[in-house]
């Protein structure tokens, strides 16, 4: 049983996650060789990147409705999204933006932009999950291996693919905002180069102050050797 407190800590960190996620999988899809050992990595990533997405939406569902023991449905991120849709309690991360509004003078002000919920989101990410599912069992020998002439093309088509799904998942999440008791809580998962927590802005009736969590990024983290990140245009 968790305290609602306990719950946006646990978005927070989920949120933090997620950002490693993204930028690991980076790594392995910006390298400067690629293999399918990288596109198997990169693939693993990013099905833990959507199970990460089902994980946020649970904290949100158990904040908004004062549900602390909302379950999950495995590691099925599909059937989660089911699950909460059929009784009414999917919060799905919303696209947003945050930037000054130029009208502001010499006051700081910021004007956020929030996108409706889109059901298409949902289903991309539940198709993501679901397709990357190959990469937790071994190719089988049995089965018909591109010949050495045919293999970059392969690895081309897998890379480019991957490359998009990714993409698609940094840009849609990276900056995000979710409503939770009429409050917008937005969510910013800040500098895509190292492995700093994400920003957020919260209602002070939400959770006063600052959200402190004790977490080592470096424990999940692969920031293990130099990348050239100006070669990344997002």
């Amino acid at each position: 049983m968790f305290s609602q407190d306990d719950l946006v800590k646990k978005y927070v960190l989920g949120a933090w996650f997620l950002k490693i996620r993204l930028i690991s999988c980076r790594r392995q899809l910006w390298a400067s060789e690629t293999s399918l050992i990288h596109l198997e990595n990169a693939a693993l990533q990013l099905r833990k990147v959507c199970e990460m997405i089902s994980y946020l939406c649970i904290a949100a569902a158990a904040i908004e409705e004062k549900d602390f023991s909302i379950p999950r449905q495995g590691f099925k991120v599909g059937a989660t999204f089911k699950h909460l849709k059929r009784t009414n309690k999917l919060v799905f991360p919303q696209f947003a933006s945050l930037t000054p509004n130029e009208d502001a003078g010499c006051k700081t002000d910021w004007h956020l932009d929030v996108a409706p919920h889109n059901a298409d989101d949902v289903e991309r990410v539940e198709l993501i999950h679901e397709l990357t599912h190959r990469v937790l069992h071994e190719f089988s020998p049995f089965r018909p291996f591109p010949v050495p002439a045919d293999a970059p093309a392969s690895i081309r088509a897998d890379l480019n693919a991957l490359r998009s799904d990714h993409q698609w998942l940094w840009n849609r999440f990276w900056q995000h905002a979710v409503t939770i008791k009429d409050t917008i809580f937005f969510v910013s998962l800040g500098d895509p180069s190292d492995s700093s927590g994400p920003h957020v802005m919260k209602h002070v009736s939400l959770l006063p102050g600052n959200v402190e969590i004790a977490f080592d990024p470096e424990y999940l983290a692969d920031f293990t050797g130099p990348v050239d990140w100006a070669q990344f245009d997002n």
